[in-house]
């Protein structure tokens, strides 16, 4: 009777532990990135510079959280070559930024950054006289 009683609390005990410990896997934590823990909003930077000449035509941000897609479009630069944007983001969420523009010849560049934290983390570079970048983070 007493192994009976014995093997019933390790058995018990055994799932209290397992359970305590999943539930502490999918809680989020407000600390910084690096600990380990994951962020609950990061805080990002897109920053979109071309050569002379290049003017911006239009930006198109999606922001897609599961099925959930919001979508925003810029097409009013008045002959700007340049664009910066701060996001917020949980870390469900991905967000895309699609940029397009007209360069005066095929030497036009353009290039997308993706900031984090002041850290690069993504850049992608166009070049000619049609440009089109895009960077998903």
């Amino acid at each position: 009777m007493f192994r009976k009683v014995k093997f019933f609390l390790v058995c018990a005990m055994i799932a209290i532990s397992a359970s305590a410990c999943s539930s502490d896997d999918s809680s989020t934590s407000s600390k910084k990135s690096g600990t380990g823990y994951r962020v609950s909003n990061e805080e990002y930077v897109v920053e979109v510079k071309s050569s002379k000449m290049v003017e911006l035509q239009r930006v198109e941000i999606a922001t897609i959280e599961g099925k959930d897609v919001k979508t925003f479009v810029n097409d009013d630069f008045s002959g700007r070559n340049d664009w910066v944007k701060d996001f917020k983001k949980s870390v469900k969420q991905k967000i895309t930024v699609a940029v397009y523009a007209d360069g005066p010849d095929e030497h036009a560049t353009m290039s997308i950054r993706v900031f984090k934290s002041e850290n690069l983390i993504k850049e992608i570079t166009a070049k000619g006289e049609k440009l089109y970048g895009e960077v998903v983070f």
